[in-house]
């Protein structure tokens, strides 16, 4: 039996989110987190959740686990949480997945600048900047490291619905919808990636251990890929999911040993256990890297009556997860 001490966090705005109210009360979402605990099912596994933060943050006491699984995973949001997390681990000293204190270091323009330099992976350029006015966005554009085309995103979040697309001076009227109000936001160089039958692609992978899965391969029209075109272009060209099918099958032996010295490399830069890396493969062999964190949503897949052939990897990656858990207090 492996005592499995599991940490979440209430994000620095204090804000607690409810999903959905079930059979036995609300469900929360916890921004900033990504909450694994449900997804391990193994009877060898013994389960703590403990939520960090709020405004009037208590000491933490708990016993001894023997692995410390930190699932607070965006510094930009949550940093109050990650410091008290780092006090948690303090406490105990055993072994952790995805310290804190690497957590704090994998902010997009952080991950930008650790990245950078690794043969055969690209890395947008990415600068953090606090606008207060339209204008300011403008000149930093200007006179920054990023300069046009360039992706405008508030920091601490991982949808799309926050993004704008500059081309060029003339798409100012596009930041009449930014608030500019102090807050942060990065600027992200952006980069082409439609491939030559005019779609965009983008893969996610996911790093446990040593160990790398393929988790989805979507296809889009539009360079904004996320997982609503499975109900739409990718249900309307079976051959579309055809070929994630085969992707998602062969992975392991057709492409991830040509990507494996570039994944590796990565992992040891990021100094993180578990992880995901949203991608772009690209024709000539690059690593075209969107976003390297564990913020992105792994362990669970819905679309499975459509596309039966994505149980498969999630399966194995919670495998993967439990294994990594259980082996590390035998490994002591």
């Amino acid at each position: 039996m492996t005592k499995v001490l599991f940490l979440l966090g209430i994000d620095d705005s204090n804000l607690v989110r409810v999903r959905h109210v079930g059979p036995t009360g609300p469900v929360y979402d916890l921004q900033g987190s990504v909450d694994v605990s449900g997804d391990l099912r193994n009877p060898q596994l013994k389960k703590k959740v403990i939520v960090l933060g709020g405004t009037h943050p208590q000491p933490v006491k708990s016993p001894k686990p023997d692995v410390i699984f930190n699932c607070i995973t965006d510094a930009d949001c949550s940093a109050q949480a990650l410091k008290l997390a780092m006090q948690v681990i303090q406490q105990h000293k055993v072994p952790v997945i995805n310290r804190p204190v690497h957590i704090l270091k994998n902010r997009r323009d952080d991950v930008a600048a650790t990245l950078a330099g690794i043969p055969g992976v690209v890395m947008p350029a990415t600068q953090r900047i606090r606008p207060n006015s339209r204008q300011d966005i403008l000149d930093a554009l200007a006179k920054g490291p990023v300069g046009y085309p360039a992706i405008l995103r508030r920091t601490g979040t991982h949808g799309g619905d926050t993004m704008v697309v500059l081309n060029s001076p003339a798409d100012a009227p596009l930041l009449d919808q930014v608030a500019c109000d102090g807050a942060e936001y990065f600027l992200i160089s952006f980069i082409d990636f439609k491939d030559d039958d005019g779609l965009y692609r983008k893969t996610r992978l996911v790093v446990i251990g040593n160990r790398v899965f393929a988790r989805h391969q979507l296809a889009s029209t539009h360079w904004n890929v996320h997982a609503n075109v499975r109900k739409g272009l990718m249900l309307e060209r079976p051959a579309l999911a055809a070929a994630e099918e085969e992707f998602l099958k062969t992975f392991g032996k057709a492409t991830f040993p040509f990507y494996a010295e570039r994944l590796a490399t990565i992992q040891k830069r990021l100094k993180l256990e578990y992880f995901s890396i949203d991608c772009s493969l690209r024709p000539n062999g690059d690593l075209l890297i969107f976003e390297a964190n564990p913020s992105g949503n792994a362990l669970r897949q819905g679309s499975l009556e459509q596309f039966p052939y994505l149980r498969r990897p999630v399966q194995q990656m919670r495998a993967a997860l439990t294994e990594l858990l259980l082996q590390i207090p035998a490994a002591q």
